[in-house]
Order: structure tokens, then sequence, then C-alpha cells
């Protein structure tokens, strides 16, 4: 039996090894920024942003892709993983309309999520 860290741990360095063709030191430093935007902003700006600003096909847009499915796999949010991680609208409106308790637990599981992206993509493991 694992534990939840362990399931987070193993799930974020999946990702990474799937897209370990595009990771560089940018985006080491970009999953350093990401929990300071969601702390100083909110979950749903700080993908408000992330979706405005990169490219659908770009690392750092996957990460708004791996943080839902892992989100809605989990039971954190409810709605089918791969239609949630393709269809942002609907992401957003499920952000917007839970109520404060599952928002920020929803919060801290993504920070938590994103420790572990940053933790691995910050290691040599990669380069």
């Amino acid at each position: 039996m694992t534990t939840l860290s362990q399931a987070r741990s193993n799930f974020a360095l999946q990702k990474l090894i799937s897209e370990q063709s595009n990771l560089n030191k940018e985006f080491g430093s970009y999953m350093a920024g990401l929990p300071s935007m969601v702390l100083t902003n909110g979950l749903a700006q700080a993908f408000a942003f992330i979706i405005q600003k990169e490219k659908p096909n770009q690392i750092k847009r996957k990460v708004v892709n791996w943080t839902v499915e892992w989100l809605a796999d989990n039971g954190w949010i409810q709605g089918e993983a791969a239609e949630l991680a393709r269809d942002h609208l609907a992401f957003m409106r499920l952000l917007s309309t839970m109520d404060q308790s599952n928002y920020l637990a929803c919060q801290r599981e993504t920070l938590a999520l994103w420790e572990w992206l940053k933790r691995y993509a910050n290691s040599d493991m990669f380069s």
C-alpha cells in the first residue's frame, strides 16, 4: 500500500518522464513560481492565467491537464478526467461553483502535486 504522497510523487514523475525531451531549466523555474501565484491570486486565477498565456501543446500548459487529471482521478473534483483536461471551460466552471472547503482542498492538493513536479523538474535526473 502506498501513501498519498507516494502516489503524487509517482504521478508527477511519470508525467515528466513522458515529456522528458521538453524539460529544461526554464520549466523548473516555472514550476518553482506557480505555487506563489496560487497563494497570491487563488487557484482559479492561476489556472486561468496559465490557460490564457500558454499554448495548448506546451509543457507549461500540460501542467493544467496533469493537475486536472490528478484531481479528478483522486476524487478532489467531480467529472471525467480526460474530458475536463480537454475542456478547460468546464473545469473552470467546476472550480467557480464548488463550495469554499472543497475549493481550498483542491488548492492544497494542487500545491502538493506541484511540489513534486517542481522537485523533479529541478533535479538532475532529466539533464
